[in-house]
């Protein structure tokens, strides 16, 4: 090891967190282990638990030290037939979900992958985890996916406006979607490489392809 002018060199280190801090403290960057894997605190120092598997990677914070996007990596093995493996690349706007995604998912030899844009209100995290705490902090339940799906369908959640994604069964596509999430453009080729394109009315239905339905 060298050290000069605060300066230190290192031939390897095994660490299971490191944060990136300014000169005040304020975090910047944590890369982390599974274990160690830092959680947003939005509401007086209370965890919002994250979508998904945990896994290990690197959380991105804006100048205030608050969330503003990461790298999640992980996976799991049952046996030589049975594994699954996620990454995933996210961005946020300020004091909001994530809204740009590029992603990996492989279940057994089966993949998918997709690069998402997502619109999200206005409204803080912050305003939102308040007004509805008492059902996000809740155990998974039939009236907690109610009331989840409710606020979907309200927009307070947020709308996928365009996915292009690689399927496991083989399909490339791109979909773009109105301001309420609903599919209105369709482009794709299916496994067979038959290509296609689609535009669907309010309520899902086909109104115009090519080539056109037979």
């Amino acid at each position: 090891m060298k050290e000069k002018n605060n300066i230190q060199d290192f031939e390897e280190v095994n660490v299971k967190r490191i944060n990136i801090i300014e000169n005040d403290g304020t975090i910047r960057m944590a890369i982390s282990n599974t274990e160690l894997f830092p959680t947003p605190k939005l509401l007086e120092d209370k965890d919002i638990p994250r979508d998904g598997n945990p896994g290990a990677g690197i959380v991105f914070y804006n100048d205030e030290g608050i969330e503003c996007g990461g790298l999640r990596f992980s996976s799991q093995k049952e046996d030589e037939n049975n594994y699954e493996q996620n990454i995933l690349l996210a961005f946020d706007p300020y004091l909001q979900n994530d809204v740009v995604d590029l992603g990996m998912y492989d279940r057994n030899g089966e993949r998918t992958y997709a690069l998402v844009f997502s619109d999200r209100p206005k409204k803080f995290l912050t305003e939102f985890v308040k007004e509805h705490e008492h059902m996000l902090f809740a155990e998974n339940s039939p009236e907690k996916q109610t009331y989840m799906k409710e606020l979907y369908e309200k927009g307070e959640i947020g709308f996928e406006r365009m996915k292009i994604e690689k399927s496991s069964s083989g399909e490339v596509s791109v979909k773009l979607s109105d301001s309420k999430g609903r599919q209105r453009i369709r482009l794709a080729v299916d496994q067979h490489d038959n290509p296609k394109l689609e535009f669907l009315d309010e309520e899902g239905q086909v109104i115009y392809s090519l080539p056109p339905d037979k």
